[in-house]
């Protein structure tokens, strides 16, 4: 599921590991970058190395660092003596990568709890949705959480994630969360926090139009705010609201696109 509700979960998530001394890492696919190689892992990576010590860092196997910078080219600058990995031309490199991938993370799982975040993996590709079966299965005896999120609506009957979700499934790895959307009542509190005035009749007609879907929700209010109907000044919402909530709220372009 996507929207306000998955931000605000992963994000409590990641703040609970952390207030318990673990280590998060996240990164998330895209759709305009969906065919660069392992994106998500890539992106989580990445982000962590910069954060390291040069001890911290050697305390890896130097084979196991070669692979990882396959994924973090950094790495290569914190690191100048290090090695370059082969291209990856034959399924037996490929297999070296994500072996020391394992590595890397169960090493680092030794020193702390580790959260990884994969955010919209209904863009990843085939060949990323491996890479995650395969840590999946070897880190499972590692205190290593691996939380990815993705958008059903956004998969085919054909996509790949299907197949590793049932295979997850009966490997019982897997633990599925199903995000309902927003109640009237939160939808109400996320407009006044947002909004910092009065605007109940507004958030009930919000919530009367897209059913409490969290993207759908903010979709709707930028759009508002794009047609001029809300405006904000001195940090409030200001706008005629019992007028907008009894006429006919605008359609956002990205859902008129998609309808047309």
């Amino acid at each position: 599921e996507a929207g306000v509700g998955r931000t605000r979960l992963v994000g409590e998530l990641a703040r609970q590991v952390r207030w318990q001394g673990g280590a998060v890492m996240s990164g998330r696919c895209y759709e305009f970058e969906r065919f660069l190689p392992y994106q998500p892992l890539a992106e989580a990576v990445g982000g962590i190395v910069p954060a390291m010590s040069r001890a911290e860092l050697e305390s890896h196997p130097a084979w196991v660092l070669a692979e990882v910078a396959r994924l973090a080219p950094g790495l290569v600058e914190r690191l100048p003596e290090l090695e370059s990995a082969p291209a990856l031309r034959s399924e037996e490199e490929r297999l070296r990568l994500f072996e020391g991938l394992v590595r890397f993370l169960a090493h680092l799982s030794m020193q702390e709890q580790l959260l990884l975040i994969l955010e919209d993996i209904h863009w990843a590709t085939q060949s990323t949705l491996q890479l995650v079966h395969y840590l999946t299965r070897h880190l499972r005896k590692h205190p290593v959480l691996l939380l990815a999120t993705f958008r059903p609506e956004a998969m085919g009957r054909r996509h790949p994630l299907h197949a590793l979700r049932q295979e997850l499934g009966c490997e019982d790895m897997l633990m599925s969360l199903d995000l309902a959307p927003l109640s009237l009542a939160t939808v109400e509190a996320l407009v006044a926090e947002m909004s910092g005035a009065m605007t109940a009749p507004l958030a009930h007609r919000l919530y009367a139009e897209t059913e409490g879907k969290p993207l759908f929700l903010m979709e709707v209010v930028k759009t508002l705010f794009e047609q001029g109907h809300v405006v904000l000044a001195d940090g409030r919402w200001q706008g005629d609201f019992g007028r907008i909530s009894e006429g006919d709220l605008p359609l956002p372009s990205g859902v008129r696109e998609t309808i047309l």
